[in-house]
């Protein structure tokens, strides 16, 4: 035992104090008296403790406790090894004496605390879950350190097979032998002996459409065997091979022609029958052919893109025809795609991850969009507050201009025993609620609501009213219960009695079933609507609805017949059709476009555009070009740059429905050829080659360029991540023409990536390319388990290999000088003295 200070120099303060602490007292009256020598006493002897403290005076002690942290491997090259590391742990725990103090440490890319280093440890197998992609040692070595105390001597038990892809641990494990921390190790044998993988893909970075290249892989082998090994372009099979691998490095190579333009994907498979490891049997790489462009197409409805499609065609572009569920979710599938074209597709239909890729394809990759209206576009389609909405020239919502008609909406719905079927736990009934709460959302305040339930009998749930008190109609509309038959005629007279007291100048009646109504007059209703000049509108929900009695009530009530089997899609439809009803969005009075502003998109069109007969509402944004518009100063077509893309919205139809002049227009295929062409990327010049190769867990970009061996061009890249995240990397000049970038890899996918060149806050040139990353390195046979590096790590600590759970908890190591810091109870003592001083001084 003995005493330290943390910080001596303090002690140097003693002299100056206490030489001031004995001149005042012999300033303020002298040091005579037993009282007064007793003060003084206290005195020095509270302020000498002060300073003590502030030292930092500690007592030393050799201490023999042992702070032991088992840093533990379960990245996926150990995984068929887990129950080894549970057992060995566990084991070695049993054993452990109360010399010694636990914690546990799991790590794979990242390192987690399974548990904290303690004395009372409970022990079943590793629960944690690092990603496990990677083998970061250093990470790993790291995060154990810092859960160990500070005071006792220090051990780590790693378990490892030793193949290390992320990270220095030698490095790491160096720094541990300064700090005083044995590393012991535990070599994890998990050697794989019959192994084939394909572990790289050559290609060149770029060629053009008609050029030969070659496509070179190479397939690594831990055996002699036989394997077919395929080649695929963009999914289609473009080479089959039977071949023979040796051990060690196999090169094969195939010739192909550059067919078409583009992206391309280019895939290798190997099949091989004796084979341990699966999951490095495929790689993919990407290949830039230029040649014509290449378009996506959606279609909202069966129809929607058949004019598009004959353009397109006439016009020699290739374009490849997609629904809403089928367009690809994949930003290095969906990137091979000069432009996309959406034909009257509602936002509803696009799920978010897919929202989210266009809106990523057009700002970041520089794709261009162009949107064809129809009824389910726009407000119609549920654009506002969407991705999609986002990046459109026009806002889906709309100023009013001049008188608002009001709307009077009388909702009739289905509450029958049938109405509580439905999917996933949710019920019809559920459904057509939410769709009666959307359409409250979609009213205006001049607007009125009333909502009408029916079974065998009608009553009201919503009494004709305006949308004031959202909240309590909102209530009322959820307290509706499924139950009884399905008489559907009492509660449409009901609506149509309480919308003939309305002054509203639009008067209408959404009516929802799911079965066959029992008889009624609805002759008479259809009559009664006509005369009062209420339209009506009927929603059929799956097989057992009679569908064709409510297509003919609506068209008897000038309104709309909807019919859906998939009852997801009602609040959609109600939403659409409160709109509608509105007559706030669509616009279906005959007119002819106005050009309202330069744009390439009208060249060679002097002589004007034909009539439409409709479109959708919208209004300009700010920034945004108006090339044609209606008489009211709505856009009927809009175009803008978003981020690196174009963007153009065309707010009628291309079907007929509104646009039947243009059709049969000699010069529409002028007019949409401008169009596409507007929107597809334009090369500002410039050439360059890009080589990206994955390093561990890391892209590194280099790009080679003649057109800037000045550096006055600054470039970056945009990287796209498989998720549709982004990330800007600034590329460094590393000599003249060749600049490098790295970015961080996650998880296997493909990572889009765009190089831009900027010279004075201008896009002077812009390249595409792509990373796939088809397995993780912990499935590469060349990181093979290595003995000998977790012996250097082990060596580097003076520390041991163990061969058994037995040898963990031996005490072979000396004991250390533990620092107990006393400060805070000498600052306790000190304050004591100093109240004992003023009690002395201050009582008789």
């Amino acid at each position: 035992m003995g005493i330290s200070f943390s910080n001596p120099w303090w002690l140097l303060a003693l002299i100056p104090v206490l030489g001031f602490v004995i001149w005042t007292a012999i300033y303020m009256g002298g040091i005579r008296g037993k009282k007064a020598k007793v003060g003084l006493g206290l005195r020095i002897a509270s302020l000498t403790i002060v300073v003590l403290a502030l030292c930092g005076m500690g007592i030393d002690t050799l201490n023999d406790k042992t702070s032991l942290v088992f840093v533990a491997d379960i990245s996926n090259s150990t995984k068929n090894v887990k129950g080894q590391i549970d057992e060995f742990i566990s084991t070695a725990i049993s054993k452990r004496s109360d010399k010694f103090e636990v914690g546990i440490v799991s790590f794979g890319k990242d390192a987690m605390v399974e548990h904290p280093v303690s004395s009372d440890v409970i022990f079943s197998g590793l629960e944690t879950t690092p990603n496990p992609n990677f083998t970061n040692i250093d990470d790993a070595i790291k995060k154990a350190v810092s859960i160990m105390p500070a005071d006792g001597r220090k051990k780590m038990v790693l378990l490892t097979d030793g193949s290390q892809n992320v990270g220095d641990g030698i490095e790491r494990a160096n720094m541990l032998y300064k700090q005083g921390i044995r590393l012991d190790g535990v070599f994890l044998d998990n050697a794989i002996h019959k192994d084939a993988q394909i572990s790289d893909i050559e290609l060149p970075s770029h060629v053009y459409e008609g050029e030969d290249y070659t496509i070179r892989i190479r397939v690594d082998s831990s055996i002699v065997t036989t394997a077919i090994l395929r080649i695929y372009m963009d999914r289609e099979l473009i080479g089959k091979e039977d071949v023979t691998l040796q051990k060690g490095q196999n090169i094969f190579v195939f010739n192909k022609k550059a067919d078409e333009g583009g992206i391309k994907a280019i895939e290798a498979s190997l099949e091989v029958e004796d084979d341990d490891i699966l999951q490095n049997n495929t790689l993919s790489s990407h290949i830039n052919i230029s040649g014509r462009p290449n378009i996506a197409v959606v279609e909202g409805m069966d129809g929607a893109s058949r004019e598009v499609s004959k353009v397109l065609q006439s016009g020699g572009i290739d374009f490849n025809l997609y629904t809403p569920n089928t367009l690809p979710s994949d930003m290095g599938e969906l990137g091979k795609y000069h432009a996309m074209i959406l034909c009257n597709v509602s936002a509803d239909d696009l799920d978010e991850s897919r929202l989210s890729m266009i809106k990523s394809y057009v700002e970041q990759l520089g794709r261009g969009l162009l949107v064809v209206g129809g009824d389910n576009s726009y407000a119609l389609g549920g654009y506002q507050d969407t991705p999609l909405g986002d990046i459109l020239p026009v806002d889906s919502s709309i100023e009013q201009k001049g008188e608002i008609p009001s709307l009077a909406l009388a909702l009739v719905i289905d509450k029958s025993s049938s109405m509580a079927a439905g999917e996933y736990g949710v019920s019809r009934l559920d459904l057509a609620k939410e769709a009666a709460i959307r359409s409250l959302g979609v009213l205006r305040e001049q607007d009125k609501i009333g909502i009408v339930a029916f079974d065998s009998a009608p009553f009201w749930v919503v009494n004709m009213q305006k949308p004031e008190d959202i909240e309590s109609i909102e209530d009322a509309i959820g307290i509706i219960k499924s139950g009884g038959g399905t008489n559907m005629y009492p509660a449409l007279k009901m609506a149509v009695d309480a919308l003939k007291e309305e002054n509203a100048k639009l008067k209408h009646i959404i009516a929802l079933t799911d079965g066959q109504s029992m008889p009624g007059d609805f002759e008479g209703i259809i009559d009664e609507t006509q005369d009062l000049g209420i339209t009506l509108s009927t929603v059929a929900v799956g097989q057992d609805a009679d569908k064709a009695f409510l297509e003919k009530l609506s068209e008897g009530g000038n309104g709309r017949y909807y019919y859906t089997d998939e009852f997801s899609n009602l609040p959609k439809i109600f939403a659409k059709e409160t709109f509608m009803a509105a007559q706030t969005y669509i616009q279906n009075d005959k007119f002819h476009p106005i050009i309202s502003g330069d744009s390439p998109i009208m060249t060679g069109l002097n002589s004007g555009v034909p009539a439409l007969y409709g479109y959708i509402a919208t209004t300009i944004k700010p920034g945004a070009s108006m090339v044609l518009s209606s008489p009211k100063e709505h856009p009927i077509l809009a175009e803008w740059q978003y981020g690196m893309g174009r963007v153009v919205a065309w707010t009628s139809d291309f079907t007929g429905t509104w646009s039947g002049d243009w059709i049969s227009w000699g010069d529409v295929s002028k007019f949409w050829m401008n169009t596409i062409s507007s929107i597809l990327p334009v090369k500002q010049g410039g050439t360059g080659d890009i080589n990206v190769e994955r390093t561990g867990d890391k892209g590194e970009i280099v790009f080679k360029t003649q057109d800037d061996m000045t550096g006055d061009v600054a470039h970056k890249a945009v990287v796209i991540y498989p998720e549709g995240s982004k990330k800007e990397i600034d590329l460094d000049a590393e000599k003249p023409g060749e600049f490098k970038g790295r970015f961080y890899i996650e998880d296997p996918g493909v990572y889009a990536i765009k190089i831009i060149g900027y010279k004075n806050g201008k896009v002077q040139n812009s390249l595409d390319t792509a990373l796939s990353v088809s397995y993780s390195p912990e499935y590469d046979m060349r990181n093979a388990p290595s003995r000998e590096f977790v012996e250097r790590l082990v060596q580097s600590t003076g520390g041991r290999m163990l061969t058994s759970p037995d040898e963990v908890f031996v005490d072979d190591m000396k004991p250390v000088w533990s620092h107990i810091d006393i400060s805070r109870y000498l600052l306790i003592i000190a304050l004591l003295l100093f109240a004992a001083d003023i009690g002395i001084r201050r009582l008789v």
